[in-house]
This record gives structure tokens, C-alpha cells and sequence, in this order.
């Protein structure tokens, strides 16, 4: 416990927490961006009553493209605290951002009490490694995309999680404690699976002395015991225990290498963004971020061993360990960096400096890096800030991703989509565009250029698009219903009802399949079977009205006016 004498390191810790949640106050003007539409806006289950469904699915249940196209995701804890969100503020963005800002702060507390202890000395909390470490965390740009980013908050939760179970386990002499500690784990896996390696960093912050040893051992082994149950709770709902690794063995350690050299000089020169990265080509080049990646697995690795049960030697465990996962050693998805990523592996990163600070003997040296990192924290503030309003919306995100990565197709998808939903649809042509020539074989551009070319009246080109969409993925269901539209509104009954129909049995889930089936139904002379199409998209989108005008329409044509009006009642509310 702290000492009683003195109420200045927590008054200093107050401060810094404060400091470093206020900087992210702008953020709770910021609408929503990029995969919130997935995971909240559009997601049903957010809306769901019961909060239970969560934890029998995937993170990212919608997504374009076919499943085997899409990386899969168990974070459940996650989608509750969205799930608790929209009960609380509805579909306001200010709360899930203030949310956000919230769970920051909270890791700023925490992360700042496990520096005072790390650096006690003599039974005495020593503030100012404490101060400045939680500064120099707070401060860090490559932070902004998680906290600024509603879905970055995934890892909000497994820091949270993260410090309270390492706050805990430094506490193994009680068994209450070692416990407490394993639930928190569990807790961040739950987050986030870039937890998975937490056992390793407890492991070498534990005692293993002959009094000691058992106590570790089973500390361990009951950490160890949690990760498994995890693994096994996630194959069960995703069918795979982690994510697929492919490709050869040389080149996935390639990819592995880069990513940590490239990873290190954004943790230390954080001042160059990049929203997105392109396919893995300039990742399987050797170059300098290879050398970068090796020196810093072995220095890391070196240091985490030698400097064991040290704040120098946990900081390099920590930053190795949920380092790792988030480089390419397992498909992460279509980018291969991300800078919310090091969200974690910098609190290891900021610890294994304040280390190395404090172990200098001399007073000279340790006062001058002291004020080396004040300066340093101040310049990465001002760049945290700088950054910041790039997340307000979709447009301004995914134009500052074309300025940044204008080879990346992603980039260049995602600003179509932005403007596409504006309105602006010679410019989401022209984005379109550009991603099929950057990406030839991406089923996603041609499938959003045939919807666009549809919806300004160019059936015939739309076809083709959207044709060649289901041949790049047969297994893209949104294309294949799109295609039973377009060939719907050019009065092909039959291919319509046949590309609709293939794309109800690749995602029975989609609301408006079964309701451009219900559509087609009619036009077929069949309304039994649009009736049923109709009422199932009903039942999948219950606050769309769509479905519900249709039935009430049909059911006057038919005149059966008392089943029009039960149609009319089970309206969402707000609608005519």
C-alpha cells in the first residue's frame, strides 16, 4: 500500500490521469466511423433485449464478402459495452465516444499505479517516474485511434484488464488475489485475444525462489488454465481456436520481422500516420524494418530474461508479449498494421524507458533524460492533438487515408463508400474505380460500383459489375443480391428470383434479400412465397419499414384488409 506520510504522488497522479483524459475531450464530437457501422449502427444485436446472444457470436457478424474472405473475431465484452451504450444514450455518438474517453482515463489510473509500484524504493512511492510515465502513455499519437475510434476500444478494455490482473498478481502471496487476477484475464481475452500471452509476462514477474516457487506455479497454471478455456469458448462459436495463419513459413516470418521494425520507429518516432497499409508486398521485401524487427525480438527478449522481476525487464516482457499478436503472426485482416495496435505493447514500451531512466546511478544523467522525456511528452501531446480530428467522420478519415496510402485499395473503397452515403456519386464511382484498378481481384469494389451504376440508372453496366463481383467470390452474398435487383428493375423475373434466391442461401440473415424476394414473388404471380419472404425480413429487421409497407400492400391487392392492417400496426413506431 502507498505511504500514508505523503499525498503527493497520488495528488501528482490525480493530475496527470485528469491531463491525459482531457486531452481526448474533442473526441465526444465526433461521429461515428469506419467499422462502428458494423459493430453498432447497423449490428441488431446492439438493439437486441438481451445482452446474452453476445457471447454465442462474432465480433463482426456482417461484412462484405464471402465467410472464408473475412477474418473472424470473439470479443464479447466488447459488443456489451456497446450494447450497454445504446441502452443509455441510444444512437447518440457522444456517449460511446465519452465512453471511450472514460476507459482511457481509467487505464491511466491504473497504468499509473502500477508504476508507483514498480519504482517504490525503501517503502516510499517514488511520483515523478510515475508522472512521467503516464504522461508520456497519455500523450502517445499512435493512442488516437483507439480512443478517438469508437471500435478501437477493444483495446481500452484488455488494457483495463490487463493492469488489474498485473496489479493483482503482484499480490500471489494471497490466493483471493491470484484468483482476482485470472477473472481479469479472462476478462481481457473476452476484450480482445491479443491478451493471449499475459501468462508469459506474469510468469517472469513472479518469484520462482524454493518459498516462492509454488505459489508462482500455480499462479501460472491457473493463468495458463483461463487461456485454454478461452480458446476453447472461441473455437466453439468461431470454429478455430485463432486466427489462420497462411502462406509459407519464411514469408510469414518476414511479415512478422517488418512488422516489428516497423512497429518500433512508431512507437518511438509516432509522428508519421498511416491510416492504411497496402497488400503484404512491401512486407515480404527484406529492408531495414527486417534488421529493425530482429534486433528488437532479441534485445527485448534478452532483456525481459536478464532483467527479470525489474520494471526494466517487465516492460520488455510486456511490450514483446502483446507485441507479437498484433504482427502478422496470425491474419489480423486486410491491413497488416494498425496503429491502435500498440495501444498495449507502448505502456511496456514507456515502462522499459522510465526503467532504464531511473537505473542510471548518476543524478546529472537522470535529471537531463527526465526533461528530455517532459520535452518529448509535450511534442507527442501536441501531435495527439493534431491527429485527433481526422476521426470526426467518415469523409474526413478516409480522404486523410487516400492523402496517406493512395496505393492502397482500402483506402480508396472506403472514401467511395463515404461519399457514396453523402451522395455524392461521381466521386464514389471515381473511388470505386480506382480500387479495382489498384486491387483487380477485389470483389468489394465491383459489387459497390454495380450498386452505384444501378442507382443512377445504368442497368446494363451494373450487371456486368456485379457479375464480375460473384466471379471474383462466389460466396459474396450482398453482390448476388444486388444482381437479383438489377436484373429485378430490368424485368428479368427468373434471374432475379435465381441470383436472389443463391444469395438467401449464402446469408439467410440479410433483411433485404428477403425483401427484394418478396418484390420478385409478386412480379411472379406467387404471393404466398412474398408473403413469407416479407414476413421473415420483417422478423430480421424489425425497425425497417420496408417489409411492413410491402405486406400491407400486398394484403389490400389480395383484399384481405384485416391482415393489411395487422401488417400496417407491426409498423416501427415513427413511420407513416
Amino acid at each position: 500500500m502507498p505511504n500514508r506520510g505523503s499525498r503527493t504522488p497520488w495528488l501528482l497522479l490525480a493530475l496527470a490521469v485528469l491531463a491525459g483524459t482531457a486531452l481526448y475531450l474533442p473526441a465526444l464530437g465526433y461521429d461515428f466511423s469506419w467499422d462502428d457501422e458494423q459493430l453498432i449502427t447497423a449490428n441488431p444485436d446492439i438493439r437486441a433485449g438481451s445482452p446474452s446472444a453476445l457471447f454465442g457470436r462474432p465480433f463482426l457478424a456482417a461484412g462484405h464478402g464471402s465467410a472464408s474472405r473475412r477474418v473472424a473475431y470473439y470479443r464479447p465484452l466488447a459488443a456489451l459495452s456497446f450494447w450497454l451504450d445504446h441502452r443509455v444514450w441510444g444512437m447518440r455518438p457522444r456517449g460511446f465516444h465519452l465512453a471511450n474517453v472514460l476507459l482511457n482515463g481509467l487505464v491511466l489510473a491504473l497504468f499509473g499505479l502500477l508504476l508507483l509500484e514498480l519504482f517504490r524504493r525503501e517503502g516510499r512511492f517514488r511520483p515523478w517516474p510515475a508522472l512521467l510515465g503516464v504522461l508520456a502513455f497519455a500523450a502517445h499519437p499512435v493512442h488516437v485511434e483507439s480512443v478517438a475510434f469508437i471500435s478501437g476500444r477493444t483495446d481500452l478494455l484488455a488494457a483495463v484488464f490487463v493492469l488489474a490482473a498485473v496489479l493483482l498478481i503482484r499480490r500471489n502471496r494471497a490466493p483471493l488475489f491470484v484468483v482476482l487476477a485470472a477473472a481479469s484475464f479472462g476478462l481481457a481475452l473476452l476484450a480482445k485475444e491479443v491478451a493471449i500471452l499475459f501468462p508469459a509476462v506474469a510468469a517472469l514477474m513472479l518469484g520462482w525462489s524454493k518459498e516462492e516457487r509454488f505459489r508462482s506455479l500455480l499462479a501460472v497454471g491457473l493463468l495458463v488454465a483461463v487461456a485454454a478455456g478461452y480458446l476453447a469458448l472461441r473455437s466453439s462459436v468461431l470454429g478455430a481456436t485463432l486466427p489462420a495463419t497462411a502462406g509459407l513459413v519464411g514469408q510469414r516470418l518476414l511479415l512478422v520481422a517488418n512488422a516489428l521494425g516497423r512497429y518500433a520507429l512508431m512507437m518511438v518516432f509516432p509522428f508519421r500516420h498511416r491510416l492504411l497499409w497496402p497488400d503484404a508486398l512491401e512486407f515480404a521485401r527484406v529492408g531495414w524494418p527486417t534488421a529493425a524487427g530482429v534486433l528488437l525480438l532479441g534485445g527485448l527478449g534478452w532483456l525481459a530474461w536478464r532483467r527479470r522481476r525489474t520494471a526494466t525487464g517487465t516492460g520488455a516482457a510486456w511490450t514483446l508479449a502483446f507485441l507479437l499478436p498484433a504482427a502478422n503472426l496470425f491474419d489480423i485482416g486486410s491491413s497488416l498494421l494498425a496503429e491502435r495496435l500498440l495501444y498495449l505493447p507502448t505502456a511496456g514500451a514507456v515502462l522499459l524507458a522510465v526503467g532504464a531512466g531511473t537505473g542510471l546511478r548518476n543524478r546529472r544523467p537522470r535529471q537531463a533524460l527526465a526533461w528530455l522525456l517532459a520535452g518529448y511528452v509535450a511534442v507527442m501531446a501536441f501531435a495527439a492533438w493534431s491527429r485527433m480530428p481526422v476521426w470526426r467522420d467518415n469523409l474526413v478519415l478516409f480522404r486523410a487515408a487516400v492523402v496517406e496510402a493512395p496505393e492502397s485499395a482500402d483506402a480508396h473503397l472506403n472514401l467511395g463508400a463515404a461519399l457514396f452515403r453523402v451522395g455524392d456519386l461521381v466521386g464514389a464511382e471515381r473511388e470505386f474505380r480506382q480500387a479495382a484498378a489498384l486491387r483487380p481481384a477485389e470483389p468489394i469494389a465491383r459489387n459497390n460500383l454495380g450498386d452505384l451504376l444501378r442507382r443512377r440508372g445504368r442497368l446494363d453496366s451494373a450487371a456486368a459489375e456485379l457479375r464480375a463481383a460473384v466471379e471474383l467470390d462466389p460466396g459474396y452474398a450482398e453482390a448476388w443480391g444486388n444482381l437479383g435487383i438489377v436484373h429485378s428493375l430490368a424485368g428479368r423475373n427468373d434471374s432475379a428470383f435465381a441470383a436472389l434466391a443463391r444469395a438467401r442461401e449464402l446469408n439467410p440473415g440479410l433483411a433485404a434479400v428477403h425483401i427484394n424476394l418478396g418484390n420478385v414473388f409478386v412480379a411472379l404471380g406467387r404471393p404466398d412465397s412474398a408473403k413469407a419472404a416479407l414476413w421473415t425480413a420483417a422478423r430480421l429487421a424489425p425497425d425497417r419499414p420496408e417489409p411492413f409497407v410491402n405486406l400491407e400492400r400486398l394484403y389490400r391487392a389480395l383484399g384481405q384488409p384485416d391482415s393489411a392492417e395487422v401488417a400496417r400496426r407491426a409498423m416501427p413506431r415513427g413511420q407513416p
